[in-house]
């Protein structure tokens, strides 16, 4: 099988706890094991575990004794806590917060360092949490941050990463054979392609027409910038298996927290330019416009009535034709495309590089079920501006039930709406295609959903 992939050059990339990227998480669910998947119906799937109990406050994981990794080297329950600490120690979990959920009372600086909530016994690993906190450790298990790295893999005092190719997942690489990944024989789960070879790709082309023009048989979501034309395109070739997810990439205004914009202007700017890039990008059969930051399937998706308010928020605010808006872009390709949308409607507004520009341009991923992550996540990044109460209501989302934890995402969402800090404008599904007779049974990010007709 082949697929056509952005990146292929800087293995370092590709540590689970530097990822920023889509298609860095995609390259580690491929190599990297993790104790649970979601599988399509959004329930807890596990390619590594025996079993799991929970009784009186333990939570028992026992893994397999017979996980191997690529070389055939056994691994289990020591491995995932050793990448466990490793994650916390580099304080890299950008959605988990973890330290909070586990009740950590001092920063962990050592693999050698003791946690009171977690233990290792045999080729199980122990928690001794709370209901509350079983469910958004569930939830934390799933993610590519909690991928788990074969012991040995790492160095255990300065804790780089020294071995990419000894893998616990699907697929490794050889060294300086970065265009394969070759599967893993001694993986769990066998009904998968036998390897795949990656094929880089330049995604300011067309994909599309680029993947029809070739023999690559997969395009991935990470391969494609726009994801409309992609699927206007590809929607009638016979030819073409395509997977959509629901609509829950977002295109959003994202406005500097030291900018001195007022909110009204905020709310003008936003209104126009929504309105210019809607009428560039929005198909009724596939995306839909973005009057929250949460699609509406999210827990922290707001009431309607919060909802009209808002809208009516944005009517209220004055024309603008961008006067004394710098907005800043990440590249001169970017600056062009946004010159030639805005210079009708707004002539004035002002594009630059520097980081004191009043607002920008984001496309991010805004969960799709997750009762957790999407708020620790935004709130980390800056995203949501939480103020001087950050700490205090993170510490307390990450204590919190499901119940209490939406109302507390919600209030959050809400203000970043109401304060300016984000205009939502575009909701949009991801799309992959495949080259028939291979087909999509589920989510191309886990390879064993492309299966081949015979």
């Amino acid at each position: 099988m082949k697929a056509f992939y952005p990146f292929l050059d800087n293995q370092a990339q590709y540590d689970p706890a530097e990822v920023q990227y889509s298609h860095q998480a995609d390259y580690i669910y491929s190599t990297l094991e993790r104790v649970f998947y979601l599988d399509r119906d959004h329930s807890l799937k596990s390619n590594c575990l025996e079993s799991q109990s929970y009784e009186k406050g333990l939570w028992k994981l026992q893994f397999k004794n017979s996980l191997k990794t690529s070389q055939g080297n056994s691994w289990g329950a020591k491995d995932f806590y050793l990448s466990l600490m490793r994650l916390l120690i580099l304080k890299k979990d950008l959605h988990h917060n973890i330290s909070e959920v586990l009740n950590l009372n001092k920063g962990i600086t050592s693999l050698e360092d003791r946690i009171e909530t977690v233990s290792l016994k045999e080729n199980a690993l122990l928690f001794h949490v709370n209901p509350i906190q079983k469910e958004i450790l569930e939830e934390m298990f799933t993610t590519h941050e909690s991928s788990i790295l074969y012991r040995e893999s790492f160095d255990h005092q300065n804790l780089r990463i020294s071995d990419y190719f000894n893998t616990t997942g699907q697929y490794y690489k050889l060294p300086g054979q970065a265009e394969v990944l070759i599967a893993n024989e001694n993986h769990e789960r066998k009904n998968f392609s036998e390897s795949i070879h990656l094929i880089s790709l330049n995604t300011h082309h067309d994909p599309y027409r680029t993947f029809i023009d070739s023999d690559v048989d997969i395009l991935k979501s990470i391969n494609i910038i726009n994801s409309s034309a992609v699927y206007q395109k590809a929607r009638d070739n016979e030819a073409i298996d395509i997977y959509t997810t629901p609509c829950f990439d977002l295109i959003t205004l994202k406005f500097n927290k030291n900018s001195d914009l007022p909110l009204d202007k905020r709310m003008a700017l936003g209104r126009v330019f929504k309105n210019l890039y809607l009428d560039k990008f929005l198909m009724d059969d596939f995306n839909k416009q973005a009057n929250q930051f949460f699609p509406d399937f999210s827990i922290f998706s707001l009431s309607d009535q919060k909802v009209e308010r808002y809208q009516s928020l944005i009517k209220e605010a004055p024309l603008t034709k961008g006067e004394g808006i710098k907005f800043k872009v990440k590249s001169k390709a970017q600056q062009e495309f946004l010159e030639e949308l805005a210079k009708k409607a707004l002539p004035e507004l002002t594009f630059t590089m520097k980081d004191d520009a009043d607002v920008s341009l984001s496309s991010t991923d805004t969960g799709a079920h997750e009762t957790y992550s999407p708020i620790i996540y935004f709130s980390s990044i800056g995203m949501f501006d939480l103020d001087v109460n950050k700490q205090d209501i993170l510490a307390r989302f990450s204590r919190s039930d499901r119940e209490e934890r939406q109302k507390i995402g919600q209030k959050v969402h809400e203000d970043a709406l109401f304060k300016g800090q984000v205009f939502p404008i575009l909701f949009s599904p991801r799309v992959s295609l495949a080259k028939k007779p291979y087909i999509f049974t589920n989510q191309p990010e886990l390879v064993w959903n492309i299966t081949k007709e015979s």
